[in-house]
C-alpha cells in the first residue's frame, strides 16, 4: 500500500511541475529514477522474486 501511495506522490510531482511549467529534463530523470527504485524495491522484498 505504502509503494503505491508513493509512486502516486511521484506521478502528481510530475504532473504539477509539468502543470506549472517547472519540469526539466533534469528533474523527470530524478523522478523516474526514484520511481524505479521503490519498483526494485518492491520486487526484492516480495514473493515475485521466488517464484520467478
Amino acid at each position: 500500500m505504502l509503494v503505491i501511495v508513493a509512486m502516486g506522490y511521484i506521478f502528481g510531482i510530475i504532473y504539477f511541475d509539468h502543470h506549472q511549467k517547472r519540469l526539466s529534463r533534469k528533474r523527470l530523470y530524478s523522478y523516474l529514477g526514484l520511481m524505479a527504485v521503490i519498483i526494485l524495491v518492491l520486487i526484492t522484498g516480495s514473493e515475485w522474486v521466488s517464484r520467478v
